[in-house]
């Protein structure tokens, strides 16, 4: 399957690129990444199960941001104009964290449950420039694809000080994810860009999803630099 990846992102620039004067910039930044659609829901669910287990009781969890880093390249194509085609490859980590606490045999329990699902990225993305000057200001969108590289479920609990974690695989994970990415950004004198975009996941996270869908949602604030 990587193989495939590489094949589409070469085949989609030898079609653009004939003939383009191209350009070239690297990023790097952070990930802010958050399941969506039943992600809540299934949150509300895990805190009421657990709940009632023996033992347990007012065990409630959240569906809250994870935070991970993303790096790689994308290569500018001219169209016409204002508008230009940027496709690219970058090391993207994902995920959501499940944030919980409740009480167990009358001591006060902690627990974190930590998604982690990281992907090889293939945005393809047009630029539109909306000004031109020293600084520039653009829009971004289009589609994009993944493909899973690593997916793990590290639980943490703490109680009375004390903290343990395991990490074990998140099984039943789809290896593609496809998505809608849109942005902006700004261009720098200096060939420095900073850009924000927010990729809405459009296919879910699980192949088996037991009732509930989850789907990959993460902002990217992103620091880039023009080569050429």
């Amino acid at each position: 399957m990587k193989t495939i990846f590489i094949i589409i992102f070469i085949a989609t620039l030898s079609v653009f690129s004939f003939g383009q004067t191209k350009t070239t910039a690297f990023y790097c930044g952070l990930n802010i990444s958050k399941w969506t659609d039943d992600a809540n829901r299934f949150a509300k669910d895990l805190g009421e199960e657990i709940g009632n287990q023996e033992g347990f009781s007012e065990f409630k969890f959240q569906n809250e941001s994870k935070i991970g880093v993303t790096i790689g390249f994308n290569i500018g194509i001219p169209i016409s104009g204002n508008v230009s085609f940027h496709p690219g490859i970058f090391y993207s980590q994902k995920g959501t964290v499940f944030n919980g606490e409740g009480i167990f045999d009358n001591i006060f329990v902690e627990e974190k449950i930590t998604m982690i699902t990281d992907y090889v990225d293939l945005p393809l993305l047009f630029k539109l420039n909306l000004f031109s000057g020293k600084n520039k200001l653009y829009l971004l969108g289009g589609p994009s694809l993944g493909y899973l590289i690593n997916s793990k479920m590290k639980v943490t609990a703490k109680a009375l000080g004390n903290s343990e974690s395991d990490t074990e695989d998140l099984e039943n994970c789809k290896f593609i994810h496809f998505g809608m990415a849109f942005g902006a950004g700004i261009e720098f004198i200096n060939q420095i860009r900073v850009e924000i975009k927010y990729d809405a996941g459009l296919s879910s996270v699980f192949d088996d999803d037991d009732g509930y869908i989850m789907k990959n949602g993460v902002i990217s604030i992103c620091l880039g630099y023009l080569i050429n």
